[in-house]
Order: C-alpha cells, then structure tokens, then sequence
C-alpha cells in the first residue's frame, strides 16, 4: 500500500468528515473509508471540551507609562 500526503486547509477537512460521517454509520462500511476517517476526525480527540469555570476572576490591569529620559 502506498501513501499519500494530502494537504488540507482546517475547512476542507471538516467538510470531508461531515460528509464521511453518513457513510461510516452502516454496519458493512469498507475498512480502508473507516481508517481513513479516524485519520481526519483528530480534533475531536485532541481538543476535549474545556469546562465553565464561573469562579475566574479576572486580574486586575495596572497600566505603567514608560518615562522617556
């Protein structure tokens, strides 16, 4: 088997796994369409989903002027 180096912007990956993800859902999906679906879909599995922090306070901004001199 050989591969392939496929460039693609965030964009177009996104797309190509909306649309992979109708297919991969039947039972009798092709095993090759499968890997290469987990392949792409890696933000999902990289990026967890952060949780609400409520009790962040935001620090205080103390603006300084620098002195010419």
């Amino acid at each position: 088997m050989s591969k392939h180096k496929i460039v693609m912007t965030t964009e177009e990956c996104f797309e190509v796994v909306q649309i992979l993800k109708n297919y991969i859902q039947d039972k009798n999906v092709d095993k090759d369409l499968l890997s290469a679906y987990n392949k792409i879909d890696v933000w999902d599995k990289k990026y967890p989903n952060s949780e609400m922090n409520y009790d962040y306070e935001i620090p205080m901004f103390y603006d300084y002027v620098v002195k010419k001199g």
